[in-house]
């Protein structure tokens, strides 16, 4: 069984016929991403059109003729850019929404998250298997793809080995990914 998730938009897509750049009709896909810091970067190639050239005449005796309007200057390699961990999220709008993960046994070290609340706002709570709050953090109310969670109430560290779930409330906010972890480094 597949979900198909983000609607199928294009991820790399052409640019517009009047913009001048090279991916106009054919992209060539990329290989595996550069991880750069809290980006993905992906080269692949653009080509403004498939041909410079026509073929004039029967074949083997006919000839070659540049097109009109067509340069040498047809192709190059473009670069799109990602956040890291950013092929999908789940959004927020207006409307707080929330999401609980399923149970699973605390790890050692902190909550971090990658989530763009620069325009509202996300929280995290630790539950336990029936939906009680052992903790609850601070709002995250900025962009950032490596986000320490602060908590208000509760503390991590007396909860490890226990099974628990987390339960993330959004605001006009997105969450890209989470993680456990001694350090930002994920």
């Amino acid at each position: 069984h597949w979900d198909r998730l983000g609607e199928r938009q294009t991820f790399i897509g052409p640019s517009r016929l009047d913009s001048g750049a090279y991916d106009l009709t054919q992209i060539l896909p990329p290989s595996a991403p550069i991880v750069r810091g809290d980006e993905l970067w992906f080269y692949y190639t653009g080509l403004k059109w498939r041909g410079v050239f026509k073929y004039i005449g029967d074949y083997p005796n006919g000839h070659t003729e540049k097109l009109p309007g067509r340069d040498r200057d047809c192709g190059a390699v473009c670069l799109a850019v990602l956040r890291r961990d950013g092929f999908i999220s789940l959004d927020a709008g207006a409307e707080e929404g929330s999401v609980r993960t399923g149970p699973f046994a605390l790890p050692p070290g902190h909550l971090f998250v990658n989530a763009d609340a620069g325009h509202g706002s996300l929280r995290a709570e630790l539950c336990d298997a029936v939906g009680n709050v052992l903790a609850s953090s601070a709002a995250l109310q900025s962009d950032q793809p490596r986000a320490q969670v602060a908590w208000d109430q509760g503390e991590l560290s007396d909860l490890q080995g226990q099974r628990v779930s987390l339960r993330f409330t959004l605001r006009d906010a997105s969450l890209y990914s989470y993680w456990f972890a001694t350090s930002s480094i994920k």
